[in-house]
């Protein structure tokens, strides 16, 4: 029987540093493709966009001394940032913005912000 492997976890950075908050990540990428339809034939081909989009959504919790980045802030200015998430292997890259910030409190749990950013994956 085979060893079992070892599932390392990823990890995710803002700007110059990793993010430590972060309870879970999303990741997707598209290739901005649309079907084209002509006037004649609908369904006429597929056209791709120049460049790829990318979007990714995270959960943060909240402690007592505070978040450890405003998001919020950098939403309301339209400050862009680089992410990047770490998986073996590979690292994603995404130049973006924030374009929505939530928070969720309960009584039971920790104060947690969902986060999503939305932007564009650099060129190799």
């Amino acid at each position: 029987m085979a060893d079992p492997e070892f599932y390392p976890n990823g990890r995710i950075a803002l700007g110059n540093g990793d993010l430590e908050q972060v309870t879970d990540v999303n990741y997707t990428e598209t290739n901005s493709a649309e079907v084209m339809s002509t006037l004649r034939k609908a369904q006429a081909g597929i056209k791709v966009k120049p460049r790829a989009g990318a979007t990714v959504t995270f959960n943060a919790n909240i402690p007592e001394s505070g978040s450890e980045r405003d998001y919020l802030t950098q939403m309301r200015r339209k400050q862009i940032k680089d992410l990047r998430i770490k998986v073996p292997g590979k690292t994603l890259s995404v130049t973006g913005l924030p374009n929505s910030v939530g928070y969720a409190l309960s009584s039971e749990g920790a104060i947690v912000h969902a986060i999503s950013y939305i932007g564009f994956v650099p060129d190799d």
